[in-house]
């Protein structure tokens, strides 16, 4: 039987323990969360206290999706609402931002490759599909940072 694909948006901000799956640490904090058999309300209680903005995010995007099951002329869900726009950058000071830096100086270091790739057009689309929400800094922030 295939992994079910996990269904609430809550799961954009967190990261389930590969070993202890009643696990889930946040990608903004670092806060790892009691997360039994895939429930959110702890992770969703954690985003309202700790993180505001991106709590908004989620009840705004449900009331999207509640709006468009409930308009009698739709026929079908918006697009902006099935692909989820409105996903904010990641916080320059989150836990997930900083890894991502320190694992792309990492990259750079361990196969000798120029700085200056890093604001290549291809790398950048390259980044952006395999994490959409990241930011990468520009080639001089690594030459700083290394």
């Amino acid at each position: 039987m295939a992994a079910r694909t996990p269904r609430s948006a809550v799961w954009n901000y967190f990261t389930k323990n590969e070993t202890n799956k009643n696990k889930c640490k946040c990608n903004q904090c670092g806060l790892e969360l009691s997360c039994q058999d895939g429930q959110t309300k702890t992770a969703t209680d954690h985003l309202k206290g700790k993180h505001p903005d991106e709590y908004k995010i989620i009840q705004l995007r449900k009331e999207e999706v509640e709006a468009n099951k409930k308009s009698k002329d739709a026929k079908q869900q918006r697009m902006d609402v099935f692909v989820g726009s409105g996903e904010e950058m990641y916080d320059s000071k989150s836990v997930r931002y900083t890894k991502l830096n320190k694992s792309m100086a990492k990259m750079l270091c361990t196969d000798m490759r120029p700085l200056v790739m890093v604001d290549d057009e291809g790398f950048q689309n390259l980044i952006h599909d395999l994490d959409p929400r990241y930011n990468m800094p520009k080639w001089d922030y690594y030459r700083g940072a290394l």
